[in-house]
């Protein structure tokens, strides 16, 4: 079975669990659906008005170079970024590691 990872983001404090809680439930149903195994998951948590570096989004970029998994699932393409010409080049770059990048609310 293929093996993919999670990437999650969460903005505020407001309910903050129950939004990663979603967020990995919409993975996983898309993983499970589409016969992939999820072994890493990354969680990132943003604090409301404050720009943050996306320390775990570079910590995935970075592991997308030596690891296992083939894919990274995600909820929605915001939850990557709001900007289409930044997720492209995430979506790039993943490639270029022999990665894909998977959205699970696409369809």
């Amino acid at each position: 079975m293929k093996e993919a990872a999670l990437y999650i983001r969460v903005r505020g404090d407001y309910q903050l669990q129950e939004a990663i809680d979603k967020q990995i439930f919409i993975c996983q149903k898309f993983a499970k659906e589409n016969g992939l195994t999820v072994v890493k998951t990354y969680i990132e948590k943003e604090e409301l008005g404050k720009t943050t570096k996306r320390i775990t989004l570079a910590q995935l970029m970075e592991d997308s170079k030596t690891a296992k998994w083939e894919a990274v699932i995600t909820s929605s393409s915001d939850r990557m970024t709001r900007n289409i010409k930044q997720l492209f080049e995430y979506i790039e770059y993943l490639r270029s590691n022999g990665k894909r990048l998977l959205i699970a609310n696409s369809y």
